[in-house]
């Protein structure tokens, strides 16, 4: 039964850190500098363990829902998802060169040649994936 009580007390948190997950994903997806699918992600995640609702709403979405799906079921994204990933990432990278001290430069850099090769190597949607999502 301690594992039951264990598993309801977390289901709030769990709710609480999908919701803040969510608004970051969300405004990640307006600003160049924070990552947007990433922190869906996270959030999907969150309620998946505590609200069946808020996950599907996320999944059901007309622009989340797709990206989401690609990634959960193909572990893929579009070309397009991909190239905007990287060229809003490389922008906030700049800003961040732009404005930080020399080890933050190079942590940036470094940081956003690794996440370039992460996505790039990320297969891309199949034709029939992006048909269906649609």
């Amino acid at each position: 039964m301690k594992i039951v009580d264990a598993i309801l007390a977390c289901r709030p948190i769990c709710f609480v850190l999908g919701c803040f997950f969510l608004v970051i994903g969300i405004i990640g997806i307006i600003l160049p500098m924070m990552p947007g699918l990433v922190n869906v992600l996270i959030a999907l995640f969150f309620f998946a363990r505590s609200s069946p609702r808020m996950e599907a709403w996320i999944l059901n979405h007309r622009l989340l829902g797709p990206p989401v799906h690609n990634w959960r079921t193909h572990r893929c994204m579009t070309r397009r998802n991909k190239v905007m990933a990287i060229t809003m990432m490389w922008a906030g990278i700049t800003w961040g060169v732009i404005k930080a001290p020399l080890p933050g430069k190079i942590c940036a850099v470094l940081l956003g040649i690794y996440g370039t090769w992460y996505i790039a190597t990320r297969r891309e949607t199949p034709v029939a994936a992006v048909a269906t999502a649609a």
